[in-house]
């Protein structure tokens, strides 16, 4: 891993003005003689819940010191010595779910601190983790390297450290979503921080208005099961551009979250080309499947028994397409709980039984989401 030296960090922290971390901004607050400061902002991913915030020191991919956890909307407040942020320390993101797919998260998001930026309130996202490993491949400063990652993705300079969720522009939640993924499908060991550091390589300049393309270069030195799962994945988001703004945030996610699944499962190009044009982008009640499934086995329902629900009409309702919610997949179950007995055994005593185990891994899994912060 390449580790901060001490004139590249030198070089970051002055290109933000950190030194003495004497100007406010939107991640924090603090006086020139100021020992530390507070730094705010959101993991996102979407946002990620009860997820790790903390300070790595050296740029190994490690916590080093201070860590905190994400809240339910994926915000974080952690204490930095200005010293710390005069060296560059990084900001790194590990663990905790996904709001969205109700998924871990997995491997590590960077960002360098950038006290001066208001509209950011530092967030940690894979456009930020791009830019920090493109500033540690040239090196250069945190300012070029950002303006590069802008000009790849077709964003401004502000939008690369913005919330993607929030944008109207959805190009920065495509780009983020897909070299995440892309980076997953890729990583060893969960390391998907060398997938971004391939990216970031100095062969960057042949794919300069490229994303697919760099991402498909990153995968090259891997084997070739794992390329070619970077490959479809790559196809099948610029499959996807075409269609993205019919859709809100929730369901593009669960769209993404479904093409990798895909992918993990073997199948081929043609065949998640089929299935993105038949079942996601047709309509919702074969999304409204999916989500459905998704949060049963998020919540730990067995297959067998998700096998049986899944031929209630409770994979009809659009609700759970729009808002994939464990709350609302509590109340669906509630509203269909007549049909959802009727599937799961002919013996009234045995159908209500399994129903109630199903409401009470719901009702768990919600509690775990919502404490995972708290801890």
């Amino acid at each position: 891993m390449k580790k901060i030296n001490i004139m590249t960090a030198a070089v970051l922290a002055a290109s933000f003005g950190l030194v003495g971390c004497g100007g406010g901004g939107g991640a924090g607050t603090a006086s020139a003689s100021a020992a530390s400061t507070t730094v705010q902002g959101t993991a996102v991913d979407p946002e990620l819940i009860g997820a790790i915030v903390c300070l790595d020191n050296n740029g190994d991919n490690v916590c080093d010191s201070v860590s905190v956890k994400t809240n339910m909307d994926g915000k974080y407040s952690i204490t930095v010595n200005t010293s710390d942020i005069e060296a560059g320390t990084t900001l790194l993101v590990q663990g905790g779910y996904d709001r969205v797919t109700k998924m871990p998260f997995v491997g590590t998001m960077t960002a360098m601190i950038d006290e001066n930026s208001d509209l950011a309130k530092q967030m940690i996202t894979p456009l930020t983790t791009l830019v920090y490993e493109r500033a540690m491949a040239v090196p250069e400063t945190m300012e070029e390297a950002q303006q590069e990652v802008a000009d790849l993705l077709g964003l401004t300079y502000d939008e690369v450290q913005a919330n993607m969720l929030k944008l109207t522009n959805n190009a920065a939640l495509k780009a983020a979503m897909a070299m995440q993924q892309a980076a997953e499908l890729a990583a060893e060991a969960n390391d998907t921080r060398a997938f971004y550091q391939a990216m970031a390589d100095r062969k960057w300049d042949t794919y300069n208005d490229n994303l697919s393309g760099l991402m498909t270069y990153a995968a090259g030195d891997l084997d070739n099961a794992k390329k070619l799962k970077v490959q479809y994945f790559t196809q099948a988001m610029d499959m996807m551009n075409g269609y993205w703004i019919q859709f809100n945030t929730e369901y593009n996610v669960m769209s993404v979250e479904q093409i990798q699944e895909m992918i993990a499962e073997g199948k081929t190009y043609s065949q998640i080309a089929s299935t993105m044009l038949t079942d996601m982008i047709s309509g919702e009640d074969e999304m409204a499947a999916f989500v459905t499934e998704h949060l049963l086995l998020a919540a730990g329902v067995s297959q067998d028994i998700i096998d049986q629900v899944m031929n209630t009409t409770i994979v009809d309702d659009a609700r759970i397409a729009i808002d994939t919610s464990f709350t609302v997949m509590i109340t669906i179950m509630g509203d269909y709980e007549d049909e959802i007995k009727a599937q799961l055994d002919s013996n009234a005593s045995e159908a209500q039984t399994k129903y109630d185990a199903i409401m009470d891994q719901l009702e768990a899994k919600k509690s775990e989401f919502e404490s995972a912060s708290q801890e």
